[in-house]
């Protein structure tokens, strides 16, 4: 695989992750209870931030080269442009009821969840058709120039919240996932044991 697909799918387990800490704070917000709305907000900015600046671009280039290659291949995936633009969209909605909520804006309860769920829920299949189908198609039909082509017209970005220099405003994220992270494995050590 090559690095640039190696990252993408990096990117997919992250977002996972984030998109599992989301369904956290939302259960506790169907609870009654009041979720971290900053958490919230972060994961917002987050997806805004580098799932949009880098994520979506690098893999645009990708499916130009796909189309370019075997436009039928480009054809099953779809309309890759269209459907990222949705997810710009989708994640500005999200950002805005997150902001809102912080702010103490009057907002509906059930306006909160359903752009929070939708959020989810669209990210999920979005994510789930590219690995089964968009990535699955890039790695049959590209050659290896394309990739190295793809790899030195976009420079491989540094991700604010998973890499070794995270940016300070998702540093706490980073923590908490960890945090949840390690719980996990604990509970599954001592499920075990």
């Amino acid at each position: 695989m090559t690095k640039a697909l190696n990252e993408l799918r990096l990117d997919h387990a992250n977002f996972m992750k984030l998109l599992a800490v989301l369904e956290q704070e939302l259960a506790v917000f169907e609870r009654g209870d009041h979720p971290d709305y900053e958490i919230v907000l972060k994961i917002a900015d987050y997806f805004a931030e580098y799932g949009e600046s880098f994520h979506h671009p690098l893999e645009n280039k990708i499916f130009a080269r796909l189309k370019e290659r075997d436009a039928k291949a480009a054809e099953a995936v779809g309309d890759l442009d269209r459907e990222h633009e949705a997810t710009t969209r989708e994640v500005a909605a999200f950002k805005e009821v997150a902001e809102a909520v912080l702010k103490e804006a009057e907002l509906p309860r059930e306006q909160f969840e359903q752009k929070v769920r939708r959020f989810i829920d669209k990210e999920r299949a979005h994510i789930a058709m590219e690995e089964q189908v968009f990535f699955p198609k890039a790695r049959a039909v590209l050659q290896p120039e394309d990739w190295d082509a793809v790899s030195s017209d976009f420079q491989m970005g540094k991700d604010p919240l998973f890499s070794s220099d995270k940016k300070v405003e998702f540093r706490e994220l980073a923590g908490l996932i960890q945090q949840w992270e390690r719980d996990a494995q604990e509970a599954r050590t001592g499920a075990a044991g």
